[in-house]
């Protein structure tokens, strides 16, 4: 797979995204050039799937979607599916 990669000028995948950009950039590289896509497609979804803070308000957002409630409406629906204890 190096070998590839360093025969097509080591290339780099402009599109990937990721706090290690240089790193990313060559390791979908060295994939893309190997016939691997969207490396790190998912990672967006694993951010927020792996944040705790995200998924909480993920689930408490799925409690009730389309109701406009009160702050302190939230912080009761938050106990009351178990994102915040009492």
């Amino acid at each position: 797979m190096i070998q590839k990669w360093i025969e097509a000028d080591q290339f780099r995948d402009t599109s990937v995204h990721h706090s290690f950009d240089q790193w990313a950039k060559v390791i979908g590289g060295i994939l893309l050039v190997n016939g691997f896509r969207d490396f790190l497609g998912n990672v967006e979804a694993k951010r927020t799937s792996h944040d705790p803070l995200r998924f909480g308000l993920g689930v408490l957002g799925a409690y009730h979607p389309d109701d406009w409630w009160s702050p302190l409406e939230w912080a009761d629906a938050a106990v009351e599916v178990g994102v915040r204890s009492p």
